[in-house]
Parts: C-alpha cells; structure tokens; sequence
C-alpha cells in the first residue's frame, strides 16, 4: 500500500520535469546531462578521486547547501582573521618603536 503512493507521489513529481532520456544519459532542458553509469556517486568521493570522469559535477541539495553555508563561514572567518592580523601587525610596529625610543634614549 506505501508502494503504491510513494509510486504516485514520485509519478506526480516527474510529470511536473520537463526530461529526455537519450540512450544512457537523462537530459533537461537547462542542457544538464547526467550519466546513470557515474563511477562518483557521492561528492567526497569526486574530491577525494584522482581522476575525474567529466565536467560536470551533480550534487544533492542538501550537499550544495551545505558547500554554501562553509563557504560562507570560512568567508566571514578570514575577515575576521585579517582584521585581527592587522591590529597585531600596528600593535608590532608600535612596539617596536617604544623599543628603538627606549633603545635610543
């Protein structure tokens, strides 16, 4: 009984996909083509392989979402890093100055 409104609910959802199937490969109008024969069928393994199959890389949702998000708090920690950088960098100079004062004096 499951079986058979997963079936609907998946037939529902395809109806509303605009794809071709041409001999191996599932194509959509955005020109996207994904080979069912993939050797990568997860996304650490694509980073991890030495070798790559094609140009086009397929990830889940749920995967990209989350590239996104750690590109994004890397993005905000290297702004944060580099100002503190910079307050360490004055902080040096002026040091350095109070030492060659000292040092002169």
């Amino acid at each position: 009984m499951e079986s058979e409104y997963f079936r609907k609910f998946l037939e529902s959802k395809s109806s509303k996909v605009n794809a071709k199937i041409i001999g191996d490969l599932l194509a959509w109008d955005e020109g996207l083509q994904i080979s069912r024969s993939s050797k990568f069928t997860d996304f650490l393994e694509l980073v991890y392989a030495e070798k790559t199959t094609g140009d086009a890389i397929v990830l889940e949702r749920g995967t990209a979402l989350d590239l996104a998000e750690r590109i994004e708090w890397m993005e905000k920690s290297i702004e944060s890093l580099s100002k503190k950088v910079k307050v360490l960098v004055a902080i040096l100079i002026l040091v350095s100055l109070v030492a060659i004062w000292g040092w002169l004096t």
